[in-house]
């Protein structure tokens, strides 16, 4: 079974700066916006909020499984 996730994504693009990528991003329909500096951090935020149960599980260090 598939899961649809909604997200809004905020960039924010600075003049002097075109190709950097910054900005936020937020869980819909209630979550804290994410602040992001650059590519990877959006990554990270995205894999953090898509899939909370596993990312508390590696924070963790467990071998644990999270139920699906």
């Amino acid at each position: 079974m598939h899961t649809v996730r909604i997200f809004i994504l905020r960039l924010l693009v600075d003049p002097s700066e075109p190709e950097a990528l910054r900005g936020a991003i937020q869980p819909m329909p209630e979550g804290a916006a994410q602040p992001f500096a650059d590519e990877q951090e959006l990554l990270k935020a995205l894999h953090r909020l898509a899939y909370p149960a596993e990312t508390s599980v590696a924070e963790r260090g467990t071998d644990e499984t999270p139920d699906r």
